[in-house]
C-alpha cells in the first residue's frame, strides 16, 4: 500500500503491539539526531480500525519515538492498512525479522510466546509460527511445550495446514519411511550433545524437545555375548606332543602369531574362543584348510610349499 503522512498524535502505541522486550534508548536518540539533520526514514506500519477511527502502530516503534522527539508537531510517514487491534498485534510479531535493529533472543522468545497465545496462531503449526515470526521451528516447539506444561495454552494435536485445513499432527508421518519414530525427542537423537546443543545446526535444545526432520535414533546397546556353559559331554583330548617339530620344508617361518587359550574338553567353547580371537573370516579359511587336510591321504602333503 502507498505510504501517507498522518498526525503522529492520532497513533495508539498502547495496544500491546510492541514485540520487543524493551526499546533501545540509544537507537531512539541516534534516530532523533538524524531526523533533526533532515534525514528521511522508512514509513512506519499502522492499522486503521474503521469502527474506532484509530491508528494502531504495528512496526516502527523506534522511528515513532525518535520522530516525537525531533519533530513532534510534524506528520509522520506511515503505511496504512485496514484492520483491528488483533490484526496489528499479529503483524507486529513479524516486525524486524528482516530489517531494523536486530532482535535479541529474549525478543524472539517474547514474539513466539505472543504468537502461540494469539487467536490467529492457536491452531498453526510450529513451522507456520516460525515462518511468521522469523525463527527456527524447533525453538517454537520448545516454547510450545513450556506453555502447554504450565497450562498457558491447551494441549492440542490439531494444526492448520498451508491449505487452511485442520489436521491431526499425531497422524503426520505415519506413512513416511523417513519420519521420526513416535514419541521421539532430542534425548533419543544422535545429534543431541551433553551441552544440550544440537550438533546438526548448533541450536540450543532441551532433552524433551520433539524430534525434527534430522532425527537419528541412538542405536541400542549391544547385547552381552553369551558364552555356552562348560559341559562334560566330550571326551578329553590329550594335548599334542610339542616336543616333535611339525613337518615343514624349511621355507615357511610363522609370523604374526597369536596365542589362544582353548579348552581341550569342550569343542564348542573352543570354537567360540577361536571366533572371538581370530575373526569369522579367518576362521572360515582355517576350516577350508582343515577340510583339505582331513580328506587327503596322509602320505601326500596337500601344502608342499609350507
Amino acid at each position: 500500500m502507498m505510504a501517507n503522512k498522518i498526525d503522529p498524535k492520532r497513533i495508539r502505541i498502547d495496544c500491546d503491539t510492541q514485540s520487543r522486550v524493551e526499546l533501545n534508548e540509544a537507537i531512539i536518540a541516534e534516530y532523533a539526531e538524524a531526523m533533526e539533520r533532515g534525514e528521511e526514514f522508512p514509513a512506519i506500519l499502522v492499522f486503521f480500525d474503521e469502527e474506532t477511527d484509530e491508528f494502531i502502530i504495528a512496526d516502527g516503534f523506534h522511528r515513532y519515538h525518535a520522530h516525537m522527539r525531533a519533530r513532534p508537531n510534524d506528520p509522520i510517514l506511515a503505511e496504512q492498512r485496514l484492520g483491528t487491534i488483533e490484526d496489528a498485534q499479529w503483524a507486529s510479531l513479524a516486525a524486524n525479522k528482516s530489517h531494523g535493529l536486530q532482535r535479541t533472543n529474549a525478543d524472539k522468545r517474547k514474539a513466539i510466546k505472543q504468537a502461540l497465545l494469539h487467536p490467529k496462531g492457536v491452531n498453526l503449526s510450529n513451522r507456520q509460527i516460525a515462518k511468521h515470526v522469523g525463527v527456527d521451528d524447533k525453538t517454537v516447539a520448545v516454547i510450545r511445550c513450556e506453555l502447554e506444561s504450565t497450562a498457558e495454552i491447551p494441549q492440542s494435536e490439531l494444526r492448520q495446514g498451508r491449505d487452511g485445513r485442520t489436521i491431526n499432527t499425531q497422524r503426520i508421518g505415519s506413512n513416511q519411511k523417513s519420519a521420526p519414530q513416535p514419541k521421539a525427542y532430542c534425548m533419543h537423537c544422535m545429534n543431541f550433545s551433553n551441552q544440550q546443543t544440537c550438533m546438526f545446526d548448533g541450536s540450543i535444545q532441551v532433552p524433551w524437545t520433539p524430534a525434527c526432520d534430522e532425527f537419528e535414533l541412538i542405536p541400542p546397546e549391544p547385547e552381552p555375548r553369551v558364552v555356552p556353559p562348560v559341559t562334560n559331554d566330550y571326551k578329553i583330548i590329550e594335548p599334542p606332543d610339542r616336543s616333535k617339530k611339525p613337518k615343514t620344508s624349511g621355507q615357511y617361518k610363522p609370523r604374526n602369531t597369536l596365542a589362544v587359550d582353548i579348552p581341550l574338553d569342550n569343542p564348542q567353547l573352543a570354537a567360540v574362543e577361536l571366533r572371538e580371537s581370530l575373526g569369522e573370516e579367518y576362521l572360515k579359511q582355517c576350516f577350508i584348510s582343515v577340510r583339505v587336510l582331513l580328506t587327503t591321504d596322509h602320505s601326500d602333503d596337500p601344502f608342499p610349499n609350507l
